[in-house]
Formats: C-alpha cells, sequence, structure tokens
C-alpha cells in the first residue's frame, strides 16, 4: 500500500509538469489509477464546495499516444494537429492513465465536428455520459500547483468511480478539473440551483421591501436608475427562459457557467443593457414588483427541479457566448440578479445615508 501512495504522489507531482507544459485550449483527462481503483482517500485538503456536473452525451475522440510523459506531450499534440489537416475540430484532449507498473501512459486527443469520421494512425477513446465533481482553477498558468491540489480535493469525494479519470478543462485563465462519479450517482445539483433561485428572489424582495413608495421611485443622489427601475429590470429580464425550441448539447450542461459569472460577479465592471430590458415605467407599485418576482422565482425553481437541464435553449443566442442550456440560463438569472441586488442594497443606503 505504502508503494501505491508514493506512485500516487509522484504521479500527481508530475501532473503539475504536464500542466505547465499544455498550452492548446484543452481539456485533459487524467486517470491516476491503478488495477481500476482511485487513491483519492490518500489525501486531506480544506473543505471546498464542490459543483456536480452532468454530461449529457458520450464524447468521440481520436487520440495519439505520447512516446514520453511529460516530456513528449506537446510533441504529441503537434503531430496530432498535422494528422488532422484541416478537419473541422471541435476540441483537443489529453487523455492519461497508469498502467499495471504505475506507468503514466498520455494520448493527445480530439473531437471532431463529424463524430463518425477516423484517423488513420490514431486511436479512439470516449469520454462516457454521466455525472463529474467539478472545480475552477483560475489564472492556471500562474498558478500550476492549483491543480495537483484540486484533484486532491475531488478524488475525496465519497462517490467518485473507481474506474474513473480525472479532466481538466482550459479556458484563457480559467480551467476546471472534473473527476466522474460512480454510475447512478443522483447529483444534487437541481436542489442547489433551486435553492440559490429562491434564495437571490427572495433576499430581492426583502430588500425591495423596505423602500418607502417614495423611495421606490426616487432616483440616488449620484445617477443612475431607481429602485423600481432596478426591479423592473430585473423583472424582464429573468421574465422566461427562451426554451421554445430546444437543442442537444453535447457538451457539459455548465461550460458557460464561468464566463457568465466571471462577467456579472464583476461589481466594478459597468455595462449598457440592451434596449429590450431596460424598465420602461415611469413610476412602480411595489407591492406589484414583489408579486411579480416572487411568482418568477417560484416558476424558475420549479424549472430547475422539473426540466431537462442538459439541452440547449434555441430561442435566444447570448451575445458572444452563443446558445446556452436551461442550466447555464437559470444561473444567469441568479448572478445577473445577484449584481443587481448588490445596486439594489448600495441604492437604499444612499438614500437612507
Amino acid at each position: 500500500m505504502r508503494k501505491k501512495i508514493e506512485d500516487t504522489k509522484r504521479w500527481l507531482c508530475r501532473m503539475n509538469c504536464t500542466a505547465a507544459a499544455h498550452h492548446p485550449p484543452a481539456i485533459v483527462l487524467f486517470a491516476p489509477r491503478k488495477g481500476g481503483r482511485f487513491f483519492g482517500a490518500l489525501f486531506h485538503t480544506k473543505r471546498i464546495t464542490m459543483d456536480i456536473i452532468h454530461l449529457p452525451h458520450d464524447i468521440q475522440l481520436v487520440t495519439l499516444q505520447a512516446t514520453s510523459f511529460p516530456d513528449g506531450i506537446q510533441a504529441t499534440f503537434d503531430a496530432l494537429k498535422e494528422m488532422l489537416g484541416d478537419m473541422p475540430t471541435q476540441t483537443f484532449y489529453g487523455v492519461s492513465h497508469a498502467d499495471p507498473q504505475g506507468r503514466i501512459l498520455y494520448y493527445a486527443a480530439a473531437s471532431l465536428a463529424d463524430a463518425q469520421q477516423t484517423v488513420p494512425g490514431t486511436k479512439s477513446f470516449t469520454i462516457r455520459n454521466g455525472n463529474f465533481i467539478s472545480l475552477p482553477v483560475r489564472q492556471w498558468r500562474e498558478n500550476i500547483p492549483a491543480i495537483t491540489t484540486t484533484f486532491h480535493t475531488l478524488m475525496q469525494h465519497a462517490d467518485i468511480d473507481p474506474d474513473g479519470y480525472c479532466l481538466e478543462e482550459y479556458g484563457c485563465d480559467t480551467m476546471r478539473c472534473f473527476v466522474p462519479l460512480r454510475p447512478g450517482h443522483v447529483p444534487a445539483q437541481t436542489v442547489s440551483l433551486t435553492k440559490r433561485i429562491t434564495e437571490v428572489l427572495d433576499d430581492f424582495c426583502e430588500t425591495l421591501s423596505k423602500f418607502t413608495d417614495a423611495q421606490l421611485n426616487q432616483a440616488p443622489s449620484e445617477g443612475g436608475w431607481n429602485a423600481g427601475q432596478v426591479a423592473e429590470h430585473i423583472s424582464i429580464s429573468i421574465e422566461a427562459l427562451p426554451d421554445g425550441h430546444t437543442a442537444e448539447a453535447n457538451r457539459f450542461i455548465d461550460e458557460k457557467v464561468i464566463p457568465i459569472n466571471d462577467v456579472f460577479l464583476d461589481f466594478e465592471a459597468k455595462y449598457e443593457s440592451p434596449e429590450f430590458v431596460l424598465p420602461k415605467q415611469v413610476t412602480h407599485d411595489k407591492a406589484a414588483l414583489i408579486k411579480t418576482l416572487r411568482d418568477l422565482a417560484e416558476k424558475h425553481a420549479k424549472a430547475a427541479t422539473d426540466l431537462d437541464l442538459t439541452v440547449l435553449c434555441m430561442d435566444f443566442e447570448f451575445p458572444t457566448l452563443g446558445y446556452m442550456t436551461r442550466y447555464e440560463w437559470l444561473n444567469f438569472f441568479v448572478v445577473h440578479t445577484q449584481r443587481h441586488l448588490r445596486q439594489l442594497k448600495n441604492i437604499y443606503r444612499s438614500l437612507n445615508a
């Protein structure tokens, strides 16, 4: 057992070198296992809240094995890209696992736009659909040690798939680490989302109720919208999911959550709202606004529980991000409301200073 522990620790140290050398925006899969067993229970780090993410469909990959690990990774990606030529690709990946002797086998990989297409000289690999435990690593290029710490944390989850792997999804500044959960695991994701929807709109309505009727329509001294306009803007912005038409999403249901959160929870940045969500009323009725918002909270909490959150909503394309899943839209409703809840509380403090 001691040898297995040391082998796994050495593997995790080498993983840091891999991430530092691996520059293509990609998802990298690592499988720290021997004989089909994970060693997550060997590590102890501070408790962190983890997300449970659902991948609704398999992802087919073409792979090319690296001649060495980690030194041969970049050359293998370069060789794979040359083999792919002008073939349309969706995402580049890396797949790795430990063989029975504890040696790391690494494969550069890619998903093709045509999942049925084959590439001579490569082998196929399938990322199976299911639930994954996930944590982000921000500014990962400058924070390589955090990758190891993050996987230490993920592998402590009680429901890790013993035959699973670790998954890294790379963005420009943020990467996400994933580990698959055992088949049949029932995620608490929808419960968490329902709670977030309910809590943020309850807080918004409670804050709005503190305004007097006169204050509701009074602009703050520093200018900008009054409380009634902020509430009207939220009621318009989160009125409905754009899901009259839907389509299957061959990706994780929360792929766009981090970029959405990075934008709307950056309270120092200022943005112009689109014309169609601008408040239009001159005066506002507090009771009517609160009723509308509480009705929306109930409607969206029910949607988070009852609807298929994995599908893409095809009635509206989010600017710069494209079509989003129901899960991503409901998350947007939450963080957008959080942003304006902060604004609402600032207005109340300004009027009651």
